[in-house]
């Protein structure tokens, strides 16, 4: 006996229903899709900082020197350098020798290379532009009883505002304090002697 399919037929209330559950569940299946996406790429970078910090040593001396036996050194500020040279235990300015320098102030310059400290050092960094190190950076070189030394200051950390700085020697590159970078943002004139009471 041959069976008869009935055809039911949904009210406008029901196929209403359907409608918004099927909508429900493609915007559902959408959702889920961009979180498996979202879930991929976090992972990547995650995997991406994981293999930055094997590479990465934290905290420690960038570089340390004899201070005291320093005989001369320069740096670059605003594209201009400044050269400094010991005549027995006075400072004098390259540039313009008459002027009488102020033995703390220089000197605090020269100490302030005899250890250098760093919050992270960039064991391979091949990249030197992201670091502001490729062109227009400023410098430090000075020479001692050790021989001859240089660093380069590239451009701040965003998020830290520390420097890079690097060791034109070895091409190592670490990130520093920007109270240590700022100390040389100064020139001859901010150096100078004067008396107090006097005018400059």
């Amino acid at each position: 006996m041959e069976k008869k399919h009935q055809k039911i037929e949904l009210s406008s209330e029901d196929k209403e229903i359907v409608r918004k559950q099927t909508k429900r569940l493609i915007i559902m299946g959408g959702i889920l899709v961009i979180l498996i996406a979202a879930y991929f790429t976090l992972s990547a970078i995650s995997k991406k900082n994981a293999a930055k910090a094997e590479n990465a040593e934290e905290e420690g001396n960038f570089l340390t020197t004899d201070a005291e036996s320093v005989t001369e050194f320069s740096f670059t500020y605003n594209g201009e350098k400044y050269e400094f040279k010991k005549s027995g235990e006075d400072w004098i300015y390259t540039g313009d020798e008459s002027m009488d320098m102020d033995e703390d102030l220089v000197g605090a310059l020269v100490e302030n290379l005899a250890s250098i400290s760093y919050s992270v050092m960039l064991e391979e960094a091949a990249d030197l532009e992201q670091y502001g190190l490729l062109s227009g950076y400023e410098t430090i070189h000075w020479k001692n009883a050790d021989g001859s030394f240089e660093i380069r200051i590239g451009s701040s950390n965003p998020i830290s505002g520390e420097y890079y700085i690097q060791d034109a020697g070895n091409g190592d590159i670490c990130l520093v304090n920007s109270s240590f970078v700022t100390k040389y943002r100064t020139t001859p004139g901010e150096l100078e002697y004067f008396e107090a009471g006097s005018e400059e």
